[in-house]
């Protein structure tokens, strides 16, 4: 199906970089929770599907009493519906469900697990993938009479013997990973005790909003000039997949300070640089080149 991985992403399916990445995590998890309970994991590719249900009406959301309130939910409801998939049921179209089924494979051959081609056994039917004998109306779901000629082609190979399969191991993401060498010592600029220091403010939006607050003081007092160039949304560890109220979001190129500090400390070339961040860091990420989401502590 169609995804939309946050309110400000649009609507995209397999095949589309993040919402392949946000499968490959989802089923990669799910089976590693599932190989340490000591049972043998097989995975099951996706049938084809041929969804012809009419979704009922979305039903129109109650006004809100404040004329004002109102116009600005209107404007919202509006941003959210823009791009929304048309008529059409994305789950029939057979590049998506092949997509998926690429990766189903690829997470069981990264564990070692088994991958039964259910797809391609429906398709050696006698009367199609589609049986109306076999498969439910909707063009969804399977029949209880299926349960027999699933058994029959699934259970032998499920008596095959194999040897269990733990969960691989994290990659090697620890606390105790030792950091980069600090850079060399160097002399610092000093502001004298009559002169006005000039200060930059970056990080995230409460980095900005203590940038706009000390601006203000700054020009009340004379005792300070300070530059904002906070970024919103931006994590201070870089890189990877958040997730943040209930959405999945990637954190974008923008945010990587090693492309913008630089120049900004040489064009404005401040006296002292305030550093702050806020909910970003404490959230939970996956880092590139994991599986799972993580958290500190």
């Amino acid at each position: 199906n169609a995804r939309r991985m946050s309110t400000k992403s649009g609507w995209a399916g397999p095949s589309d970089p993040q919402v392949d990445d946000f499968l490959r995590s989802e089923i990669a998890l799910l089976t590693d929770e599932l190989t340490e309970t000591g049972a043998e994991v097989v995975l099951v590719t996706a049938p084809p599907v041929n969804n012809t249900a009419v979704p009922p009406p979305i039903p129109e959301p109650a006004a809100n009493p404040d004329p004002g309130q109102e116009q600005l939910l209107q404007i919202e409801r509006g941003q959210l519906a823009e791009g929304n998939p048309g008529p059409g049921f994305r789950e029939n179209d057979p590049a998506s469900r092949d997509r998926v089924n690429q990766i189903i494979a690829e997470v069981g051959a990264q564990r070692s697990l088994r991958t039964f081609d259910l797809a391609t056994q429906t398709q050696q039917w006698p009367a199609g993938p589609f049986d109306p004998s076999l498969r439910s109306g909707d063009g969804v779901g399977f029949l209880p009479e299926a349960g027999g000629v699933l058994g029959e082609w699934l259970l032998p190979m499920l008596r095959e013997s194999q040897k269990p399969v733990v969960a691989p191991p994290p990659p090697v993401i620890a606390p105790d990973t030792p950091l980069p060498p600090a850079p060399a010592p160097r002399d610092r600029r000093m502001v004298g005790a009559r002169d006005s220091a000039d200060v930059l403010v970056v990080g995230d939006s409460v980095a900005f909003g203590i940038g706009f607050g000390l601006d203000d003081w700054g020009r009340e007092t004379g005792e300070m000039r300070a530059t904002t160039a906070a970024q919103f949304g931006c994590a201070i560890a870089r890189g990877g997949s958040y997730k943040f109220q209930r959405e999945t979001r990637t954190l974008e190129s923008r945010c990587d300070w090693a492309t913008v500090f630089p120049a900004l400390i040489a064009s404005h070339r401040p006296d002292a640089v305030v550093l702050s961040s806020g909910v970003w860091e404490g959230v939970d990420r996956r880092l590139v080149g994991d599986d799972h989401y993580r958290h500190i502590g």
